[in-house]
């Protein structure tokens, strides 16, 4: 469902503002945006460890050859973002999904976003289904935040609000902008939960203490 993933649904950065003080508190729309499911922020690193991101991509396939799960995912984000390679989806599907199938949680839930939007692979909703699940499981607060918006709007899932605001909570709870956005607007509109604007502008002023989370991933 993208992640309004639409343009520069590759673009995954996450951003924190340096000057909070300067950020205008937001103010809640009369009409609600309808806000769809994420697409993963793209790190301005792609990799947490450095040797990873200053590897060569030779030395990178070299690890990945080895079954080395972080090599395979810097492989996907340099694939994904052309970055020191010619910029490739399908090969960036392929090392994610390698990575993803020897448990690098991120990776998965990069598979997810990229079955949801059909990049880089066929388009399976199912499949997508599947991984935000398992990436979910796992903790990582973009993938909660895609699961979550799946149940709250019932896209390709039954719908089940409780259960969305269940998994965009726990997004939120680990600081993601999106998840926080979405869980202010879960409260200001009463999905899943009973009408609370005060609880609505909490969390949506979070979201926009880091940037427009519109714009973001998500």
């Amino acid at each position: 469902g993208s992640r309004k993933h639409q343009t520069n649904r590759d673009q995954r950065a996450y951003q924190s503002s340096n000057d909070l003080a300067s950020t205008p508190a937001p103010v809640i729309p009369s009409e609600p945006p309808r806000v769809e499911a994420p697409a993963p922020q793209v790190p301005s690193q792609a990799v947490a460890f450095t040797d990873m991101e200053t590897a060569s991509s030779e030395q990178l396939f070299q690890l990945a050859a080895n079954d080395n799960r972080e090599a395979q995912f810097a492989l996907g984000m340099r694939y994904l973002r052309g970055d020191r390679v010619t910029k490739n989806e399908t090969a960036a599907f392929n090392w994610f999904f390698n990575a993803a199938s020897r448990g690098h949680v991120e990776a998965q839930g990069f598979i997810g976003w990229m079955f949801n939007d059909g990049v880089g692979v066929s388009q399976s909703h199912s499949e997508a289904f599947e991984w935000y699940m398992k990436a979910s499981k796992a903790g990582d607060s973009n993938a909660q935040c895609a699961l979550g918006q799946m149940y709250i709007e019932g896209r390709f899932v039954s719908k089940d609000p409780v259960q969305g605001v269940r998994w965009l909570l726990s997004s939120a709870e680990l600081g993601n902008p999106m998840g926080q956005y979405n869980i202010g607007m879960c409260y200001y509109k009463g999905d899943g939960v009973n009408k609370d604007h005060a609880e609505a502008f909490k969390w949506i002023k979070k979201a926009a203490l880091q940037g427009d989370a519109e714009s973001q991933f998500c």
